[in-house]
């Protein structure tokens, strides 16, 4: 499938205005969740729904740009785990548990063969924006903070600013698994 050239905008709503690939790699969830919807096939054009399927494929299908953080191995990264820290809170029934904090990191970046981390309350997902979704157990600020891990991962440069044109493009040559196969995955 050949990449369009156009640049699609949300036309109303809360994005109004914004490109899809800045809603893409802004709220991904709310982006990837519009597939789902009743009216989906009414309100976008054929056109606008490839680019939307092209945006998906691409941020579920990008070679990481971090490597696995064990010190021994120069692999690219295909895991992130959300770290947990827990502390016994005791109350009068002596039996709960808080957590204290957890936090998305490329420090916790690791390769299919190091996915075993040594942190026993870690959580791992593959680094595809799709695996937000399995982190809805977590609170919201830790998927907004997975989300900005998942776009270090991408080698998104956080000086460069989200305009419509540089998310384009940047989407657009985003390394794909399979290229370096010579694959053409679309």
């Amino acid at each position: 499938m050949k990449l369009q050239n156009q640049i699609y905008v949300f036309e109303s709503g809360a994005h109004a205005g914004q490109s899809f690939e800045q809603v893409a790699l802004t709220d991904y969830m709310l982006f990837d969740w519009l597939k789902t919807q009743e009216w989906y096939d009414k309100k976008f054009s054929k056109d606008k729904r490839e680019r939307i399927d092209q945006i998906v494929k691409k941020l579920n299908n990008f070679i990481p740009a971090v490597k696995c953080q064990n010190s021994e191995c120069e692999a690219n990264a295909e895991y992130l785990t959300i770290a947990r820290s827990y502390a016994n809170i005791q109350k009068e029934d002596y039996s709960v548990y808080g957590i204290i904090g957890m936090s998305a990191s490329t420090q916790f970046a690791w390769c299919k063969d190091h996915k075993n981390v040594p942190y026993e309350k870690a959580q791992p997902f593959e680094i595809k924006f799709n695996s937000l979704y399995h982190l809805e157990e977590v609170p919201k600020w830790v998927r907004r903070d997975a989300l900005e891990v998942l776009l270090q991962c991408t080698g998104w440069n956080p000086k460069l600013k989200k305009t419509k044109e540089n998310c384009k493009d940047f989407i657009d040559n985003l390394p794909q698994r399979g290229e370096q196969l010579g694959l053409n995955l679309y």
